[in-house]
This record gives structure tokens, sequence and C-alpha cells, in this order.
């Protein structure tokens, strides 16, 4: 909550209620292969790209990106989306889901570092103190897991 108080009077509800539909979702990915080690998670990775483009391709506009922009948004996608996917949902396979979703929060906690060390735009106040909450209760309980050598139990076969 701390990191979106800013943008709560900014008119941005839409965009507010869109991101915790995004986190209740990334929720269920995390979650539902815990329930069945059997299930693939690549079907509904696919399925999940390609009903974000449905949902926001009417927002888009082809023609406003030259070639090095297209190049650039490839080369995140290929990163972002289905590299760093794949490898994330992998070892999510082998952590409890809340373990997999405390790591998962550090990609929206460094996303406003990333954007300021390479497009020097400057994160508000709540953004940082929002951040550096999460991201000490990320190291925490890390470090707590390390001190006491705590291990997964392996998923039992059926």
């Amino acid at each position: 909550m701390i990191i979106v108080a800013s943008s709560a009077s900014g008119g941005g509800a839409l965009g507010d209620l869109l991101a915790l539909g995004m986190t209740a979702s990334f929720a269920l990915v995390i979650v539902l292969p815990r329930l069945d080690p059997a299930m693939s998670t690549l079907a509904p990775t696919i399925a999940s790209a390609f009903l974000t483009l449905l949902i926001f391709a009417p927002f888009g506009s082809v023609g406003s990106l030259d070639a090095h922009n297209w190049l650039v948004l490839a080369a995140f996608g290929a990163t972002n989306f289905a590299l760093a996917l794949v490898l994330f949902l992998a070892g999510a396979r082998r952590m409890p889901p809340a373990e997999a979703a405390l790591l998962g929060t550090l990609e929206i906690v460094l996303t406003p570092f990333w954007v300021w060390l390479f497009f020097s735009e400057t994160p508000s106040t709540a953004t940082i103190v929002g951040g550096a909450i999460i991201f000490a209760t990320v190291l925490w309980h890390t470090l707590i897991d390390l001190r006491g050598g705590r291990a997964m139990p392996r998923p039992q076969k059926a």
C-alpha cells in the first residue's frame, strides 16, 4: 500500500485495480503447480501471454515505434517474460509458495531502482519507503532461513 500511495489520489484507480488482478493471478501461478506437481506450467504461461496481448493490444499503436524500439521491446520480452518467468516457475516448484511469492516481490521493489539507474527517473518517497520495507522483509526472511538451515520437504508422489 505504501508503494502505490502516491498514485491513489492521482486518478489511477483502474491501474491499481489491474495491479491487484495481476498480483492475484501471479499468486495462482505460484500455488497451482504446487497443488499438482505433474502440472505443466508451459500451457498456462503461453495462454497468459496471449490473453495479455488481447487485453492490451487495443491500447497500443504499432506504428508509433521505430525499428530500434521494436528491438528493445523484443529483447525485454525475451528476457523478462520468456526466460525470467520460466526460470522463476522452475524454481518456485522447489520452494514453498509463500517463499516464492516473497522472492517474486523483489521484481516490484527493484523495478523503480532499475528505472532510476538507467533512465534517471526519480521514484517518489512512498515508493522508496515501501520498497525498503519489502526488501528488508525479504532479506530478513532469507537470513532466518539460512541461519536455521531450514529445508523444504520434498512433495510426495501419488
